[in-house]
């Protein structure tokens, strides 16, 4: 109220009362005005989640939410972090249904040898990653942050022909339910804010070509808030974090950061992420290595593991060209040696007893030792999630920015519920996974099974 009172609002209310609703410009009643608004407010807010309040006879207490916390941090419209809740809930839901025929597998290959934990490559089946993509894409663009997105005169006629253009169409059902049988849509819905928007994000992933110059404006700033909602999208999905299969939940968030960085499909291989790699080539590469030829990699991440000469050698071999000047592969050879590399992981378990009210809480002590050169990506981000192993519930969730050059080593005490962890493990074989994923990047994600250390 003290701050209302000196705003220029306040001001114009006692300059023209009527026009503002008050019923005259005395003190009293330009109060009693502000007062309204404040409590019309405070109800908004509540209705959508972002406010809890407690009030008695003498005094009222305002506590924040988790989804009031997502809009002042992310700055966001008030109904926006409810949308996004409702996505949330479904994206679980969807991707729980995707998983349960392809559990976590924990491949007793060791891919980094220095490491005091058994430690291996992340994958997904190319649907999963599919589906959780277009879902997330799909509730992100149905937000009331792009209300306002311009439909012009005749672009819904546009929208529709752009839907003809991109993989999942102007909305994700006939990805969930795998049947195109039924073609018809309502042609409605290509007048909608929302659903340009969900093709303007297709169109971009998937480098298709937009019908006119105003969709390429239209696009730009769409692309430049994405970043922002999946973040606080993530955000509301880490505060439910006891719900069985929140683990995987987040866990695609970080996958769908990547796609939507790289900009590639699911079903594309990582290699496609180095300059001059097309598709093209990264069969002649996988023809290659299905023959086991030596010295020839296979993935993103095995060719990482190589020395640049070493690298250079391989694609050589595979090109046919043995003696190919270094600047032949420089471009992508630049951009797969900025790319961070784990060489070793250590992790120790520890637990402190607390009270027997709050139950007791462990530690996840983490070191990392990275290993990169300089390239024109500053930085990147590592995330480090800690989900239990039966029901997939989400223990920790934190992050790690990469920028050095070098090789040089992190560490990380990340706090965990204990009794939780204990509770999901699944008995003497279980414990807790552990899952490192990056944010701007494919193929280098990986996975551990953590024991108590008891």
């Amino acid at each position: 109220m003290g701050y209302l009172t000196w705003t220029f609002y306040a001001r114009r209310v006692r300059a023209n009362p009527s026009f503002y609703g008050a019923q005259s410009s005395s003190e009293e009643d330009v109060e009693h005005l502000l007062v309204s608004i404040v409590k019309s407010t405070l109800r908004d807010l509540e209705d959508q989640g972002c406010v809890s309040i407690q009030s008695d006879e003498l005094e009222a207490h305002v506590t924040t939410m988790p989804l009031g916390l997502a809009t002042s941090n992310f700055y966001l419209l008030y109904r926006t972090p409810k949308q996004m809740q409702f996505g949330v809930r479904q994206a679980r839901k969807i991707i729980a249904n995707a998983v349960k025929d392809s559990p976590t597998k924990f491949d007793r290959q060791i891919t980094i040898p220095e490491c005091n934990i058994c430690i291996s490559r992340f994958s997904r089946p190319s649907r999963v990653d599919e589906i959780s993509l277009a879902w997330i894409l799909y509730a992100l663009a149905s937000t009331h942050e792009f209300d306002e997105l311009p439909v012009r005169h005749n672009e819904d006629i546009l929208n529709e022909e752009l839907s003809a253009n991109v993989r999942w169409g102007p909305d994700v059902e006939h990805l969930l339910s795998g049947d195109k049988s039924n073609t018809y849509r309502n042609p409605e819905i290509f007048s909608d804010p929302h659903t340009k928007c969900f093709l303007l994000l297709q169109a971009h992933l998937e480098h298709t070509k937009l019908p006119i110059s105003d969709y390429v404006n239209d696009t730009k700033s769409v692309v430049e808030n994405i970043p922002r909602l999946l973040a606080a999208m993530k955000f509301v999905a880490c505060s439910d974090d006891s719900a069985a299969g929140s683990f995987d939940l987040v866990t695609q968030f970080a996958r769908a950061k990547q796609f939507f960085e790289t900009r590639t499909r699911a079903d594309e291989d990582s290699l496609q992420q180095l300059p001059g790699f097309n598709s093209e080539f990264v069969r002649k590469i996988q023809a290659a290595a299905s023959k086991q030829d030596q010295g020839v990699f296979g993935s993103i991440h095995e060719v990482r593991q190589l020395s640049r000469d070493d690298a250079l050698a391989s694609l050589n071999r595979i090109t046919g060209n043995r003696h190919s000047k270094r600047e032949s592969f420089g471009p992508a050879l630049d951009t797969l040696y900025a790319i961070p590399n784990i060489t070793k992981v250590d992790v120790t378990v520890t637990r402190n007893n607390d009270k027997p009210s709050s139950g007791s809480t462990g530690k996840l002590i983490l070191a990392i030792t990275f290993q990169r050169y300089k390239g024109k990506r500053d930085a990147f981000s590592l995330n480090v999630l800690l989900g239990t192993h039966q029901q997939g519930q989400l223990l920790a969730e934190d992050s790690i920015r990469v920028g050095r050059t070098g090789t040089w080593t992190i560490a990380k005490e990340i706090p965990f519920n204990w009794s939780r962890a204990k509770a999901d493990s699944g008995g003497e074989d279980g414990g807790m996974v552990l899952r490192l994923l990056w944010d701007e990047v494919r193929g280098f994600d990986l996975e551990a099974k953590v024991g108590f250390g008891e």
